[in-house]
């Protein structure tokens, strides 16, 4: 019987306060308008409940395409992990996090909690370009205010940078501003629409077939309850089964899912297929080693710093 690592719940979707050039679902090439849907709290509350009775237990992320403090029922959500003991990982753009919320995460959450902030700038000229109309120190500050507030309580923090044309030039920048500064830092290149990695951050390329960490390890779930094929299906093009219909290990465990990584790993898929031509996987590959303050993941175009000291 196979579990994933982590489950992508949509509890909400089609909310955001920034519209992203390159995200998929809110971005400039986006291919259709992202509609908002919203799970109810009943059935996101036997979600929650059924992943908490599996052998395995995966966390779970609040989200697939939106920021998740715009769902009004996070608070309840959280509250419901925490009290089954299921870990969490949420990623935000940080923009709807005031104080209340930023103390209720410090006291509600400890550190098997994972907190990540998208920022993808050092400079207000360039945050402004890669996300939107805010102010970048605002933010800086939130992150800040986790760390120096949380003592022996609060969630892991990080910061995430996706390297693009408007960026680049920052990665380095953003490494030094944040080392020693959070519990981990991700660095990832910021895939085009068709799922690719843009000619000027391409690596020589491992064309053997593969597996997808995605498809071994990422569970997607949207709001109605479908499972997708992986969390960058922005508009849910692939349905492999229901959750609500079927329960969540027996879709994992399904023909539908299968198939498909099957097909992916043995390089049989064809152009009708979401996966086909998809670079993506190339965020998947990880090869782990240790430095004196960090243990990193590195892929070819993925780098995970996770610091090893207590930070705050």
């Amino acid at each position: 019987m196979k579990y994933p690592r982590k489950i992508a719940i949509g509890f909400q979707e089609g909310t955001c306060p920034l519209h992203c050039k390159k995200c998929f679902a809110f971005g400039e090439n986006a291919k259709k308008q992202k509609n908002i849907a919203k799970m109810p709290y009943d059935r996101a509350l036997w979600l929650i409940s059924e992943i908490a009775q599996m052998e395995q237990i995966p966390s779970i992320q609040p989200h697939i395409f939106t920021e998740p403090f715009a769902n009004d029922d996070l608070q309840k959500i959280i509250q419901a992990c925490v009290d089954r003991n299921i870990c969490m990982s949420i990623i935000t753009n940080g923009i709807l996090l005031h104080k209340e919320w930023l103390d209720f995460l410090i006291h509600k959450l400890d550190r098997r909690y994972t907190l990540s902030f998208s920022l993808d700038a050092v400079t207000q000229q360039t945050y402004e370009k890669v996300r939107g109309n805010y102010e970048l120190k605002e933010l800086e500050k939130k992150v800040r205010y986790l760390i120096c507030n949380r003592g022996d309580c609060g969630p892991r923090v990080g910061v995430n940078f996706s390297v693009e044309e408007e960026n680049y030039t920052e990665t380095e920048d953003f490494l030094g501003k944040w080392k020693g500064k959070v519990d981990a830092i991700r660095i990832n290149t910021a895939f085009d629409q068709g799922k690719k990695i843009p000619v000027r951050f391409r690596k020589k390329r491992d064309d053997r077939p593969g597996t997808c960490g995605y498809l071994e390890e990422v569970m997607v779930i949207d709001t109605d309850g479908q499972v997708r094929v992986c969390q960058f299906d922005a508009f849910g093009d692939t349905m492999l089964g229901n959750v609500f219909e079927e329960g969540i290990v027996n879709v994992w465990n399904g023909e539908k899912i299968s198939e498909v990584r099957r097909r992916q790993s043995n390089d049989e898929l064809n152009h009708n297929d979401f996966c086909y031509g998809c670079e993506i996987t190339e965020m998947t590959k990880f090869r782990t080693c240790e430095t004196e303050n960090y243990i990193m993941k590195e892929a070819d175009h993925s780098l995970y710093y996770n610091y090893k000291e207590v930070i705050g």
